[in-house]
This record gives C-alpha cells, sequence and structure tokens, in this order.
C-alpha cells in the first residue's frame, strides 16, 4: 500500500485494515535492530505485512535491510 493510500485513511480505519501499531521516529531508542530481527522472526506466518511509516537518523538501517533481504 503506497503513503499516498495511506493518507486517504482516517486513523481508525488504518488501525482496522492494516493493524499499524507504530509510525514515526526511526532513531536509536526506538530499536531499529531489533524491529527487523522481529520481521524475520515472523517471516514464516502467512499472510502478515509490515507497513513502517516514518523517518529519522536509523531508517537507513531498513532502507538497506529492505534493499539487501527483499523481504
Amino acid at each position: 500500500i503506497s503513503i499516498n493510500r495511506i493518507n486517504q485513511y482516517d486513523n481508525k480505519k488504518i488501525n482496522q485494515s492494516l493493524k499499524l501499531i507504530y509510525g514515526g521516529n526511526l532513531g536509536k531508542p526506538q530499536g531499529i535492530p531489533y524491529l527487523i530481527n522481529a520481521i524475520k522472526a515472523c517471516s514464516d506466518i502467512n499472510n502478515i505485512e509490515f507497513v513502517i511509516a516514518g523517518n529519522g537518523t536509523e531508517d537507513y538501517l531498513v532502507k538497506e535491510w529492505i534493499k539487501n533481504e527483499n523481504p
């Protein structure tokens, strides 16, 4: 789902349709390596999606991981 499409939803619809839990800063305090490892741990679950919305000093870790691993 694209960011533009997400912007069309209100928070209630996002939470109901996507089960979005967090969007915001992607910095050191948010533990991005932990987030990536949590996503990896869910790799054998069918019909699961993660939406990562935000930016910050550590957002490059997510971008590099997606580029290299193509999850």
